[in-house]
């Protein structure tokens, strides 16, 4: 409603199309959270293979890379984007190594100043460990060799990164 004296504020409640959406009341019960569970699993069986065609998607960022110096910064752009996309699935598919491991890409690309081939060798490094997580399935929380693989990717970017004179 318009107020008379233009100084005057005028409140306006948008429509909350939301409310109209949602049933019910008083959060989740055990069939919507049954329901949930039997589509994560529905959804999960597949995680595996459009994973490994991620990792794949990676390698053929990567080769060009590595050929051609003048893609370098490009392709770890788009290195960074099909990384950080991979991240949050991993963890909802009992994979959390898969997001440990694209978590620490990120950063280190995230991190690059100069994209150099020792850098694109620690890149290559990653892909690789990914495709292994993925072949081997190698899932869990309390895998070992999930903790050992994470580790020493994390090892080899704060090296690189001394090697570099990046400090934190």
């Amino acid at each position: 409603m318009a107020s008379d004296n233009p100084k005057e504020p005028v409140m306006i409640n948008p429509p909350d199309p939301l409310r109209s959406k949602v049933t019910g009341g008083g959060g989740p019960n055990m069939e919507m959270l049954a329901k949930a569970e039997a589509e994560i699993k529905e959804v999960g069986a597949g995680y595996t293979e459009w994973t490994m065609k991620d990792i794949e998607r990676l390698a053929g960022l990567h080769a060009p890379a590595s050929e051609n110096p003048a893609e370098r910064r490009e392709r770890i752009s788009e290195i960074f984007d099909v990384s950080h996309d991979m991240r949050g699935q991993g963890t909802s598919f009992d994979y959390p190594l898969m997001t440990r491991i694209c978590e620490s890409l990120c950063r280190f690309a995230d991190e690059l100043e100069q994209v150099d081939q020792k850098a694109l060798d620690l890149v290559r490094t990653y892909i690789e460990a990914m495709r292994a997580v993925i072949t081997y399935k190698v899932s869990g929380e309390k895998n070992e060799l999930a903790q050992q693989i994470a580790s020493g990717l994390e090892i080899a970017s704060e090296k690189w990164k001394a090697a570099a004179g990046k400090t934190d």
